[in-house]
């Protein structure tokens, strides 16, 4: 018997769940009641819907006949992250989960583990996750520094929700990336950011994200973090990168690509100039760069 949450209950902060879904008749009713399960009291799920031609709408009605917590709009969109925007501006609550429909919660009790800290000043908070293709686990406390080299998984993140009035919605530019340039300006706000050492979903991991690449974001990366982040923290994101700033001037050269390798180099020279300035400022530090 499925557990039924009352998504008013007032003893927790309100968890909005955005399931984003087309053509997923096969997968959501094990997502949906894996949040069913759930022991915490204050949920509410919303289904979104890109027009699927499949039942997907009608399992999800089925489900949502005994859980009035549980909603679903479901119309033509672009894409994901145009999903998950729709989800955005229906959400209640003062926390947004983003839960793909081929995904899980790992146990009835990971909302309840993770309740102390959404009812502090937290801004993000995120957790390990199980990745169901390779059975590892992920997820460890990251900086700001670590953000711009590798992105959080979007399973493992809870947002307050005032982070999308501050910041603006998922920039539909980014097909496949577009929870990365929202995490990096994250982390580049004044903005707390908590890890949870707790195994909160399940995830597939073998989705489109794993099988193409977003040129746009890769492109716009280091843009994006030059425009969020201040001068030591770009630092230390430039270091790690040296290489690869490297590697792409060389190949949009070759390319014809005069414009990005120009940008390239620029970004080159803003290093040299930062870390000169940090050995003058620092003159007795052995430590080379």
């Amino acid at each position: 018997m499925i557990h039924t949450p009352n998504v008013l209950a007032p003893n927790g902060d309100l968890v909005t769940v955005i399931v984003p879904t087309f053509n997923g008749a096969k997968l959501i009713r094990e997502c949906l009641e894996s949040v069913l399960r759930q022991d915490y009291k204050s949920i509410e799920v919303i289904v979104v819907d890109g027009a699927s031609t499949d039942n997907t709408v009608e399992i999800v009605s089925i489900l949502a006949r005994g859980n009035p917590f549980i909603s679903c709009t479901s119309k033509p969109d672009l894409g994901v992250y145009d999903a998950i925007n729709r989800g955005l501006r229906l959400a209640r609550g003062e926390w947004i989960y983003i839960l793909g429909c081929d995904d899980r919660l790992a146990g009835q009790g990971v909302f309840t583990a993770i309740a102390p800290f959404l009812a502090t000043d937290n801004d993000i908070i995120h957790t390990k996750v199980l990745r169901m293709s390779t059975g590892l686990l992920e997820g460890a406390p990251s900086t700001p520094g670590d953000i711009v080299l590798n992105n959080i998984c979007q399973q493992a993140i809870l947002y307050r929700k005032s982070l999308f009035t501050r910041l603006g919605e998922f920039d539909l530019k980014y097909k496949i990336c577009a929870d990365w340039d929202f995490n990096i300006r994250c982390f580049g706000l004044p903005c707390k950011v908590t890890f949870c050492d707790v195994v909160l979903c399940h995830y597939d991991g073998r989705g489109m994200s794993s099988r193409t690449t977003d040129h746009a974001f890769y492109r716009d990366r280091l843009s994006i973090a030059l425009r969020a982040y201040h001068v030591p923290v770009l630092h230390s994101v430039f270091r790690a990168l040296r290489y690869e700033f490297h590697d792409e001037g060389k190949k949009c050269l070759e390319e014809g690509r005069i414009f990005h390798a120009v940008k390239n180099q620029t970004i080159f020279f803003i290093h040299a100039v930062i870390a000169k300035f940090e050995r003058l400022m620092a003159p007795h530090s052995s430590k080379t760069r």
